[in-house]
C-alpha cells in the first residue's frame, strides 16, 4: 500500500481524482495499493494535483532504484580500486 498516495486524497474519491488525471478509477486504485506503477508522466501529474512530491508519493519505487544505483557506484568502485577482473565480467563497459 501507498499510505502517502491515500492519505493526501483525503475525503475525495478515486473517482473524482482519477477524472481529473485521465485515468480510470480502477487504475488509481491499483496504484494506491502498489499493484501498478505510474509511468513518469503519471507521477507528475499526481505531484502538480496533490502539491507533494513524487518522491515522497512513491517511496517505493525511489528506495529502490536509489539502491540499485548505490551497488552499481560500489561494485564500479570494486573494479577501479583492485582493478577486479571478477567484477569486469558484471561490468564489462565500464
Amino acid at each position: 500500500m501507498r499510505e502517502k498516495l491515500i492519505e493526501v486524497r483525503g475525503d475525495k474519491s478515486q473517482s473524482d481524482v482519477a477524472e481529473v488525471l485521465g485515468i480510470s478509477q480502477k487504475t488509481l486504485s491499483a496504484i494506491e495499493r502498489g499493484y501498478r506503477n505510474p509511468s513518469v508522466e503519471l507521477m507528475k501529474k499526481l505531484q502538480d494535483y496533490y502539491k507533494v512530491s513524487m518522491i515522497d508519493l512513491f517511496n517505493d519505487i525511489f528506495k529502490f532504484w536509489y539502491y540499485i544505483l548505490l551497488l552499481l557506484h560500489i561494485l564500479i568502485y570494486l573494479r577501479r580500486k583492485e582493478n577486479g577482473e571478477w567484477i569486469q565480467k558484471y561490468l564489462p563497459n565500464c
